[in-house]
């Protein structure tokens, strides 16, 4: 378990797809005092094919039986999708990657129960086409809510590893937030972002030095209804000063590392 995100201040509810809940992120009093709202769980897993298999109608006839398990089970406020790399830097080279997520954790939880006390059915069909399987759990709020019923469908998520610099913690990151998403309402970009922390299986908490071991502290994440509009984003940010201001803004607050860009290919609503 990593106690980190314990003494995190509470933060805002929104879904993503990574994604859907429809929510505001900050809450101001008279004077700009921000909070974090409630977070919401997200799960990954990531695997490798089996040496034989075939990944592609193995992978089609798991997500049909997956879904008819979830509906027979009460799966009522979960979202998945299988995420396909579309670019990296090659240090994430898994060849199945599920990401699920709730809108709360009492949702979370109840389908988590359900899925450890019926779920041995659907791990034994999963091991036959996967191996060396990988289950994340983090903590998720977003600084920008998704605007329209996109995320429900296929779309594009953007992905960076993201540490803090020497001196700076949430707090920090809070007000950046704030500022970043008045700038880009102002401009009239509806860029959905949301960030993750650790839960389960994740970053190393070294209890000898009291330091996360793994080099980041939190995943960024931006969401695109098509590669249109991160390609329109990506134009904003060379091109229209868009890059300059979110330096202004993050520079002297944190370090991410080289962007992931998936295609999300959304195989579960709670309508399907």
């Amino acid at each position: 378990m990593n106690l980190r995100g314990l003494d995190m201040k509470r933060k805002n509810i929104i879904t993503i797809s990574i994604f859907l809940l429809l929510s505001s992120v900050f809450v101001k009093a008279d004077e700009p005092v921000l909070e974090w709202g409630d977070g919401f769980p997200v799960e990954i897993y990531a695997c490798d094919y089996r040496e034989g298999s075939s990944p592609e109608r193995d992978t089609k006839a798991f997500v049909k039986d997956w879904g008819e398990w979830a509906q027979q089970n009460g799966f009522s406020k979960y979202f998945a999708a299988l995420m396909y790399q579309l670019s990296s830097d090659g240090q994430y080279p898994s060849e199945f990657q599920w990401i699920g997520y709730w809108d709360s954790y009492a949702s979370g939880g109840a389908d988590m129960q359900a899925r450890l006390e019926n779920g041995e059915e659907m791990f034994k069909k999963a091991s036959k086409f996967l191996d060396n399987c990988n289950h994340a759990e983090f903590g998720a709020w977003s600084p920008r809510p998704i605007e329209g019923d996109w995320v429900t469908r296929r779309h594009i998520s953007e992905w960076q590893n993201c540490k803090y610099l020497e001196g700076k913690d949430d707090a920090d990151l809070l007000k950046a937030n704030a500022k970043y998403a008045a700038y880009l309402n102002s401009i009239g970009d509806e860029t959905a972002i949301v960030q993750l922390w650790p839960r389960a299986g994740g970053p190393v908490f070294n209890e000898m030095t009291g330091q996360i071991s793994t080099p980041w502290d939190f995943k960024w994440i931006q969401a695109y209804p098509s590669l249109k509009e991160y390609s329109a984003f990506t134009h904003k940010m060379w091109n229209e000063g868009l890059g300059a201001k979110y330096l202004e803004i993050y520079g002297d607050i944190m370090s991410c590392d080289s962007s992931r860009v998936y295609d999300e290919r959304v195989v579960y609503t709670p309508s399907k």
